[in-house]
C-alpha cells in the first residue's frame, strides 16, 4: 500500500511538472505573438488575416494551435499540447 501511494504521488509530481513546463513554453510564445500582432496592426492593410498574405495566415494558424494546446492541456494531455506549442511558435516565427 505504501509502494502505491509513493508511485501516485510520484505520478501526481510528473504531471504537475509536465503542466508547468506548457505553460512555462506558452508564455515564451506569447511575446511573439503579440509583436507579430502589433506589427501587421501596424501595416493596415485590411481588417481580416487573410489580407495580410502568409503572415497572416501564419499567425492564424499559431493562434489556433495555441488554443489547441490550452484545450488538450485541460484534457491532461501535455505532450500532444507541447507538440501544439511548437507548431505555434514555428507558425509565429514565420509571420514575423
Amino acid at each position: 500500500m505504501v509502494a502505491k501511494a509513493r508511485q501516485d504521488a510520484a505520478t501526481r509530481k510528473s504531471r504537475v511538472q509536465a503542466t508547468a513546463q506548457v505553460e512555462t513554453r506558452m508564455m515564451q510564445i506569447t511575446p511573439c505573438l503579440d509583436s507579430t500582432r502589433q506589427t501587421l496592426r501596424g501595416a493596415g492593410v485590411g481588417k481580416k488575416r487573410s489580407d495580410y498574405g502568409p503572415a497572416g495566415t501564419a499567425l492564424g494558424k499559431a493562434e489556433q494551435s495555441i488554443r489547441d494546446a490550452r484545450e488538450l492541456l485541460s484534457k491532461g494531455e501535455t505532450s500532444a499540447a507541447m507538440a501544439r506549442l511548437d507548431a505555434a511558435d514555428a507558425d509565429c516565427r514565420l509571420a514575423q
